[in-house]
């Protein structure tokens, strides 16, 4: 897949606080990039489906169906692991074995606590971005 400039690039947003979705959207908008949002895991779904974007960031913890529920859901549908995944949540210490286990397996390409920088955030998801592709 070559992608040459960031509003070709789709980030889907996944997270049940709207404020964080709200804040990661802007923040990536305003770097140019084309982001899709959710609040629901369900919804998060079928956006992934519809729109098939580059990039998930995923909230670990939600009401329904936790992040590593969806991100089985997302694997089931990408077996070759094109779509990068970003998990995020406020509990990184609450991460257990089976969990670190489970995001190796399904290449969860970083873990980023909700506590970070926002220059700390951007740094990270750029860093993951550019590892796949070479935007401009």
């Amino acid at each position: 897949m070559n992608i040459k400039k960031k509003k070709e690039f789709k980030i889907l947003i996944v997270d049940d606080e709207e404020s964080i979705v709200n804040f990661l959207k802007a923040t990536m908008e305003d770097e140019g990039f084309n982001v899709l949002q959710s609040t629901s895991a369900g919804d998060a779904l079928e956006i992934c489906d519809k729109n098939h974007p580059h990039l998930v960031m995923l909230d670990l913890r939600m009401p329904s169906m936790d992040g590593i529920e969806v991100l089985k859901k997302i694997r089931e549908k990408d077996p070759e692991k094109n779509i990068l995944v970003i998990l995020i949540s406020a509990y990184g210490a609450e991460l257990g074995e089976s969990d670190r286990q489970v995001m190796d397996e399904m290449d969860v390409k970083d873990f980023i606590p909700k506590g970070v920088s926002l220059f700390e955030a951007k740094e990270r998801i750029f860093k993951v971005i550019q590892e796949k592709y070479k935007i401009s």
